[in-house]
């Protein structure tokens, strides 16, 4: 008869948490060099789980895009997601049994041959097998590869910003970690106990070792207390009433430092650029709210990136109409809508005031300064990315006398006029912002305050100016173009590993650069390059499109040569 307590529990059955999935920090892909499947480590980490929802809960908290994934060996289909994150937030589950175990472990398609804590192998009942056959000492470095047993440690724990309160498997083969992570988890069972959820941070960190004079460098596994410092939680050592007194100061004392949750979408709405909008966005997947989801929070923040676009495509049409000086229109602005600053107005309210003025041309300054420029071509993007360049219009204190207000405007080559070098990289720099043709000059107007029809019109200052106002811009618009570009590329069935190899293939096939060495390094291919990979990623099929299988196919077809 099979045991029962009171409460109705069966006695002789060890329960378990349900589990949801597995976080993984590696996975198999196709080595461009062998063109064959092995194991690949990640940079960031993996999210897998038979249950779609769980895994698009973890692409909204955690970025990434959500794909079907087919596991090694015979098992069924899952769901997959490459998160952008080296860090997550997590929760060691509580209950008598720990939630870490190890062993050594060997495995084979028809399963598990051996598991074995290092002195005795479980399944045969004999002493480690490994060690017989390969020596005592550092067995696993001179037995073949694949014949010996590997360290493997698996961690349960609870992510609470995804649905459900089961746990999730993470399991590594890291020496590193076999050696630190079950003493970590021990000392924060033992200051906490085992009745109450331990909040925990788990984490990637880089190591480097040299060995024979070659030094590696590879990804560690780690965790650490979330929430506490050591102090306050060895407070928990203390014994009876003064142990939960200082526990409950350390925490309340956290919590006073930590203020009230940010409200991202009040953020997100009083955000001014998109830059701005950027950066709440991405501290906002650093830190969830707990009141709003990652989705709505990324619907909010392309609608606000969607109204700047909009705000900075009325405002150049302004300025076109415009026949004075910036600073006059600013004023002029704020004058007929109760003090609003342009910077801060709707598309709606840029738009009607560019017809009272085309309406209303007499009423214009006087017809003896120049049009303020040419029109620009201004893209609009539907992703969150960060800006290329944003409306810059500084609120002026007071309108100057206009001789001084007015932009400079240099006439042919002006004295002082910047060298054939200064001018080759600020065009160069142009091109890698992705501003062309008479949009640079609108550009210089409304960021260095001259007027020009040609940049060897400009002072070696003026120049100068410009190039430190654009290197900045050149720098975002790369970080636009590789999370379009990545974008693309994983809806095209593409992985992250595969990446950076087919860029550069692509890149060193089908462009023409100044330097005859092949690119093999993302860092080395201009944006320029970039952008028309992305480019050749979107195109119709047939018409000059590059997908990852082409790519697959090309490193098939140059390994078989």
């Amino acid at each position: 008869m099979t045991l029962m307590d009171e409460d109705g529990l069966i006695l002789d059955l060890q329960h378990r948490n349900r589990t949801l999935g597995k976080i993984r920090s590696g996975t198999y892909g196709v080595n461009p060099a062998t063109g064959k499947s092995s194991p690949q480590r990640s940079e960031t980490f993996i999210v897998t789980s038979d249950f779609q929802h769980f895994v698009q809960s973890a692409e909204d908290t955690y970025g990434g895009i959500m794909e079907e994934w087919q596991p090694q060996g015979n098992g069924a289909a899952q769901w997959r997601v490459v998160t952008d994150e080296v860090a997550l937030d997590a929760i060691l589950p509580p209950g008598p049994k720990s939630p870490l175990s190890q062993a050594y472990e060997k495995w084979t398609r028809g399963g598990i041959q051996r598991r074995c804590n290092g002195v005795l192998e479980r399944k045969s009942g004999q002493p480690c097998l490994c060690k017989q056959q390969y020596g005592e000492d550092s067995w696993w470095e001179r037995a073949p590869v694949g014949q010996a047993c590997k360290v493997t440690t698996r961690l349960n724990v609870i992510l609470p910003d995804v649905p459900d309160i089961g746990v999730w498997l993470f399991e590594t083969h890291s020496y590193h970690a076999a050696l630190e992570l079950p003493a970590h988890v021990a000392t924060m069972r033992r200051i906490f106990g085992t009745e109450i959820p331990i909040p925990i941070r788990l984490f990637l960190t880089q190591r480097r070792v040299t060995r024979n004079g070659e030094t590696k460098h590879f990804p560690v596994p780690a965790i650490e207390l979330r929430g506490l410092t050591a102090g306050q939680a060895m407070a928990a050592l203390l014994p009876g009433a003064a142990g939960q007194q200082a526990m409950a100061a350390a925490q309340g004392q956290q919590a006073l430092e930590a203020g009230p949750p940010p409200n991202y979408l009040v953020e997100i709405e009083q955000a001014r650029t998109r830059n701005e909008v950027v950066a709440i966005w991405r501290q906002a997947k650093q830190s969830p709210s707990t009141t709003v989801s990652g989705k709505e929070i990324e619907v909010a923040a392309k609608a606000r990136v969607q109204a700047i676009d909009q705000a900075s495509q009325a405002w150049q049409a302004l300025v076109e109409v415009w026949t004075g000086t910036l600073p006059e229109l600013e004023e002029a602005f704020r004058a007929a809508n109760d003090g609003l600053d342009p910077q801060a107005a709707s598309a709606d309210q840029l738009r009607a005031f560019c017809a009272s003025v085309e309406a209303e041309a007499p009423q214009t300054p006087p017809a003896a300064s120049e049009p303020a420029g040419a029109a620009a071509e201004e893209p609009v993007e539907a992703d969150i990315v960060p800006d290329k360049p944003e409306r810059q219009m500084d609120p002026a204190p007071a309108p100057p006398a206009p001789a001084q207000s007015a932009p400079e405007q240099p006439q042919g080559r002006p004295v002082g006029a910047a060298n054939r070098q200064t001018l080759t990289k600020l065009n160069t720099l142009f091109g890698e912002a992705g501003i062309s043709g008479d949009a640079r000059f609108l550009w210089l107007l409304n960021t260095c305050n001259v007027k020009v029809t040609s940049t060897a019109q400009l002072t070696a200052a003026k120049a100068d100016e410009a190039i430190a106002k654009l290197e900045p811009e050149t720098q975002a618009h790369r970080e636009d173009l590789k999370m379009r570009v990545w974008q693309v590329w994983s809806d095209l069935g593409g992985t992250r590993d595969e990446l950076t190899p087919a860029v550069c293939l692509w890149v060193n096939t089908n462009t023409k650069r100044r330097s005859k060495q092949p690119v093999t390094r993302l860092d080395e291919v201009s944006n320029v390059h970039l952008d028309a990979f992305l480019n050749a990623l979107s195109a119709d099929p047939g018409k000059g499109q590059i997908t990852p299988d082409a790519y697959r196919q090309a490193v098939a077809a140059q390994n078989a040569s």
